[in-house]
């Protein structure tokens, strides 16, 4: 099958010249991909927590009854799964961790008080509030050129 990029639609936040403060929003790629990665990596973190939730209520009650009622090899059995369980919601864990650190990485934001220079891509002069088409966000990061100057 073939595959085809996507082009980053880059949006520029700014004015040539323009003083802003830190924290301000500089440039923004499309986040709607991103998103969805963080909702998709959430589900099973919710699927599995409710899950473990259920192992671990009926691990609690076998204990209470293993002296009586239950074997020990079920309360290994349940003891295990649970333990398997945990492990689950970690990596799940861990998954929403990586999808949200993606979706920060469709903002930029200025990392001090200052001025903005000018934007240059490929020989092109690219001002004012303007959308730049990319074939991917690392080629926009890679292009662009920002200079922010401290404040005075």
């Amino acid at each position: 099958s073939e595959k085809f990029a996507r082009a980053a639609q880059l949006q520029v936040h700014f004015r040539d010249g323009d003083e802003v403060q830190a924290g301000a929003l500089l440039f923004s790629l499309d986040s709607r991909g991103p998103e969805a990665e963080v909702r998709r990596a959430e589900a099973p973190l919710a699927k599995d927590q409710a899950s473990l939730a259920n192992a671990r209520r009926d691990l609690a009650r076998y204990e209470q009854l293993h002296e009586s009622a239950v074997s020990r090899q079920k309360l290994d059995e349940t003891r295990t799964g649970a333990q398997v369980l945990e492990a689950a919601v970690r990596a799940d864990e861990a998954a929403v961790a990586i999808a949200r650190l993606q979706l920060t990485f469709t903002r930029i934001q200025a990392s001090m008080d200052g001025r903005t220079g000018s934007i240059v891509r490929q020989h092109h002069f690219i001002g004012g509030r303007s959308s730049v088409k990319f074939q991917s966000a690392r080629a926009a990061l890679d292009l662009l050129r920002l200079r922010l100057s401290p404040a005075r």
